[in-house]
């Protein structure tokens, strides 16, 4: 009977060693699975809330560019309407008074703020002949502030 007893004793310390190895490699492997999962769902909502700052700031630009071509829009109709009363005459008139353009012989400019670094320049030119006043040679988003370069005292000497 001994030898039945040390047998069932061997067999319970060899199952219980296999087992335990067994669940060892299947929860390390379940936690990598679980950790790799976690990476990939932080970095997606991060790519996310990335996509959307992105989106809401193309649509606020949009929104800017297109009451600026609002505002052209409403200059181009003044205009044309001081060209429909006098012509040139009306326009050169007009433009000593406060208004946003300038007349240059043949052209007319004008600039509208879009944002803080974003002009919508118009040039346009007068027409004599055709059903029109003027024709739009320029209608042109610009950098509204000159682009500052670096100063030579934040470069670095490479040749020294």
């Amino acid at each position: 009977m001994k030898k039945f007893g040390s047998t069932s004793r061997r067999t319970e310390k060899g199952s219980g060693g296999v087992g335990f190895i067994n669940m060892g490699t299947s929860l390390l492997l379940v936690v990598f699975l679980v950790l790799c999962l976690v990476v990939f769902a932080v970095l997606s909502i991060s790519t996310a809330q990335a996509d959307y700052n992105l989106t809401a700031d193309q649509a606020g630009q949009t929104t800017e560019y297109y009451a600026a071509c609002t505002k052209a829009e409403e200059i181009l109709a003044d205009i044309d309407g001081l060209l429909a009363e006098g012509g040139a005459a009306a326009l050169d008139a007009s433009a000593s008074q406060d208004v946003p353009y300038v007349l240059d012989g043949e052209h007319v400019s004008f600039s509208v703020q879009v944002n803080d670094s974003q002009v919508l320049d118009v040039v346009l030119k007068l027409t004599e002949d055709g059903p029109y006043y003027f024709e739009i040679e320029t209608w042109q988003l610009a950098e509204g502030t000159e682009c500052q370069g670096l100063s030579s005292s934040t470069l670095i000497n490479i040749g020294d």
